[in-house]
């Protein structure tokens, strides 16, 4: 039985943190059900939390390099974590005129049962135009979805308030919800569509047609995107 079958079978057990952050990006276990974990036992325990931390923020990570080279968008991985997870070339002549194209920070987070949100933290908003965000919106094993945002477009949203500032914690809250299809910020009533799955974000110039972007995709692994 895989890391996700364990997760999400139902359990009477959670863990509940907001704030892990993992290599490769944060990642936030919030209200994850457990599944054969002994009573007395939390994840921290069970996994070590360090190592968990680091698979959910590796795969996260990986989910959106594997998203960006089938669109033919090279992707590397800096040596030195700086805050910034990916690095992202231009296509063709864009990859000689603008080198590199984008740098990527790269959230991951699990889908929280009973609120019916994600929920990430941002301890930063980085400044200028050449840095993306990318939140993975994972409801279960292998179903999955992307909410990518500028810089710019997060910072007009703290200002709408549906991005706010945790006066405890420092740092960002940013809740998503993902209903019957529609994506929501901050509200269920605040929806964004236009940032579901916005690849176009990091150049992609229709190497795959973002008009499927919003269908059922299933691959030959069972792999869903919905």
């Amino acid at each position: 039985m895989n890391i996700f079958s364990r997760l999400f079978k139902s359990s009477k057990n959670s863990f509940k943190n907001d704030d892990v952050d993992g290599v490769g990006g944060e990642v936030d276990l919030s209200s994850l059900e457990l599944a054969n974990l002994p009573k007395d036992k939390r994840l921290k325990d069970f996994y070590g939390m360090k190592n968990f931390a680091h698979y959910i923020g590796f795969g996260g990570e990986n989910l959106v390099k594997a998203e960006l080279l089938l669109r033919g968008i090279n992707v590397a991985r800096p040596v030195v974590d700086d805050g910034v997870d990916l690095v992202v070339f231009g296509d063709g002549e864009d990859r000689n005129s603008n080198f590199p194209l984008k740098f990527v920070q790269v959230k991951t987070a699990f889908l929280d049962s009973e609120r019916d949100r994600y929920s990430f933290n941002l301890s930063s908003i980085k400044k200028g135009d050449k840095i993306g965000y990318v939140f993975v919106l994972v409801r279960e094993a292998s179903v999955y979805n992307f909410l990518i945002m500028s810089a710019e477009d997060i910072r007009k949203e703290i200002k709408k308030g549906s991005i706010y500032l945790n006066k405890i914690t420092k740092r960002y809250r940013v809740n998503v919800y993902f209903r019957e299809g529609k994506l929501s910020l901050g509200t269920v009533k605040n929806e964004v569509p236009e940032f579901l799955n916005n690849w176009k974000l990091f150049g992609v110039k229709g190497v795959v047609d973002d008009a499927n972007d919003d269908l059922e995709l299933v691959g030959e692994s069972g792999n869903v995107r919905v």
